[in-house]
């Protein structure tokens, strides 16, 4: 009898957030405000909004060096 759930397949976990680049979490302590900022800038996914404004960040530098 085979399962058809568990293990190793193809298709098969959460699609990678990135093509072809590894993600690691990490634990970082902020304070209160920042992390209601976070929620807002995510849409209620502080992930989200961590990766937003790392992206705003990396935008503001690349014109800031142009």
């Amino acid at each position: 009898m085979t399962e058809d759930h568990g293990g190793k397949r193809k298709g098969a976990g959460r699609p990678a957030l990135t093509e072809g680049q590894k993600t690691r979490s990490i634990t970082v302590t902020l304070p209160e405000r920042d992390i209601a900022f976070l929620e807002q800038a995510g849409g209620g996914n502080r992930s989200e909004g961590v990766r937003r404004a790392i992206k705003a960040l990396r935008e503001r530098e690349i014109h800031a060096l142009a």
